[in-house]
Formats: C-alpha cells, structure tokens, sequence
C-alpha cells in the first residue's frame, strides 16, 4: 500500500512489485553469494557489514526488512544495484534464482541432518 502510495506521489505508472520480492532478492541472492557462511552458520549480518563496509550495525536476520540498512543487505548480496534491479524486473532470473536458492538450501539442510539432526537451517 505504501509502495502505490509513493509510486503516485511521483507519477510512476510501472511495473509494481509483488510483496516480498524484495526482501526474497536479498535474501537469497546473499544465501548464494555468502554460501560458505552459512555453510558454517556463522552468517551474522551486523559482522559481516563492519567486515565489508566498516560500519557498526545491529541489524539481525529477522528485522531486515524493515530496517533502514536494506540497502547494505541487497549490497552483500546482490553486490551491484544494476544486479538487484535486474532481478526485480526479470521474472526469468528471479526463477533462476529461487532455484539456486533451493538447492543451496537443500544441500545445507542434508548436511545439517548428516552432522547434527538437531541444527537449524534457516530458508
């Protein structure tokens, strides 16, 4: 709703993009990017934005979204904004994408269950 509401403000008459989209770009694409941290489950993204960007921050998984460092989290990522405005318009690659991420998920997921049946993956 916020989204048509600036998207009206500034007579944009585009494309829209669906709930969650975002938020699934940058989550994804940094689950396939940064594979060996989670591999490790040692993805802190408050320790991993002071090690590429040496900003302190208290940003945790669960309030990136609503958080005002969205963009240092499409950056680690995405790495390029060109990258993350492709996947939001391409329908094509954010399909490619979704299936990089699956995989990559289930790859940590048997690993987890093969080394520890009681760890957690996160999707």
């Amino acid at each position: 709703m916020y989204a048509k509401f600036v998207a009206d403000l500034l007579g944009y008459r585009g494309p829209m993009i669906h709930d969650g989209t975002a938020d699934f770009i940058a989550y994804a694409s940094l689950m396939i990017n940064r594979t060996r941290e989670f591999e490790r489950t040692e993805l802190d993204i408050s320790k991993l934005i002071y090690k590429e960007m040496g900003i302190t921050s208290r940003l945790t998984t669960s309030s990136i979204s609503t958080s005002d460092k969205f963009p240092m989290y499409v950056f680690l990522g995405c790495h390029t904004a060109e990258n993350y405005l492709n996947l939001l318009a391409n329908q094509d690659e954010q399909d490619l994408l979704r299936e990089k991420k699956k995989s990559i998920f289930n790859k940590l997921l048997h690993e987890a269950n093969r080394t520890s049946p009681y760890r957690h993956v996160s999707a």
